[in-house]
C-alpha cells in the first residue's frame, strides 16, 4: 500500500517495499542536507528470487534470478566524484 512506501519510491517494478529507507523522512533528509550531506538516488527493482531459499550446499550452485537497476547519469557522476575524492558513500537499501 501507499503507506508502506518511502519518499524515495518513485518507480514501480520491485516485488519488495523499500523498507530500509522507511526511517528517512523528508525532515531527516532536510536535516542531513543542512549538515552538508550529499545524496543521490539509484533504483533497484528487487526480484522474487531475493526470497528464494538457498538450498544448494555450495552457493555457486544456487540459481539466482536477475534484478533490474538504474542509475541516472547525474547520480553516476556524483558517485564517481565521491569515489575519486575518497568521500564516504553510505548506501541504504533493502537487499
Amino acid at each position: 500500500t501507499e503507506s508502506y512506501q518511502t519518499q524515495h519510491a518513485t518507480k514501480e517494478g520491485s516485488v519488495a517495499a523499500p523498507t530500509a529507507g522507511l526511517h528517512f523522512s523528508t525532515g531527516i533528509m532536510d536535516r542531513l542536507s543542512k549538515k552538508g550531506v550529499n545524496t543521490c538516488h539509484v533504483t533497484l527493482h528487487v526480484g522474487a528470487g531475493t526470497f528464494k531459499p538457498v538450498e544448494a550446499l555450495d552457493a555457486r550452485n544456487h540459481n539466482m534470478h536477475s534484478e533490474r537497476m538504474s542509475v541516472t547519469p547525474h547520480s553516476l557522476s556524483l558517485l564517481i566524484t565521491a569515489c575519486s575524492r575518497g568521500t564516504r558513500i553510505i548506501p541504504v537499501g533493502t537487499t
